[in-house]
């Protein structure tokens, strides 16, 4: 088993979500909800739902993704999770949004943390802004319970 401490694990998930999000909005302009997984092994696992034939209803995708990946995040080798999304924020002072990706990052022994990545896709060019962080809320992975069992 291969101990990181949680700010490493944060920043490989976050990393491999940014990574994987952008690759699909390069290839295709958008993406449906996925997940990360970081095993206790390290590894960093990608988690997709297939679309149903006929698509998905709206709003669907995502709560799809998070039935399939509740399984996963509460088995005992799921050190971390990251929730990864394509989304809308509304711009400050204008009527307009900007889209974002937004992804929710938890492990078992720090609070969670929601980031959100603004971009612009001119052409197949990703062009993203600077990236913000703020608290999130337990998704899937219990509250972590014990500071001391910080790694």
């Amino acid at each position: 088993m291969t101990i990181l401490s949680s700010s490493v694990l944060r920043q490989q998930l976050l990393a491999e979500a940014i990574r994987n999000a952008v690759t699909m909005l390069e290839q295709r302009g958008w993406f449906h909800p996925f997940g990360i997984i970081h095993t206790d092994a390290g590894d960093l696992v990608r988690v997709d739902v297939p679309e149903p034939e006929g698509g998905f209803p709206r709003g669907r995708p995502l709560e799809a993704l998070l039935m399939h990946l509740r399984r996963h995040a509460r088995s005992a080798d799921c050190a971390g999770v990251a929730i990864t999304r394509d989304l809308y924020l509304p711009q400050r002072g204008t009527h307009g949004a900007m889209r974002s990706i937004r992804i929710d990052i938890e492990d078992r022994w720090r609070p969670p943390t929601t980031c959100h990545l603004p971009y612009k896709l001119e052409g197949r060019q990703v062009e993203p802004g600077p990236l913000v962080t703020e608290p999130g809320s337990n998704i899937l992975l219990p509250p972590p319970t014990d500071p001391h069992d910080l790694p």
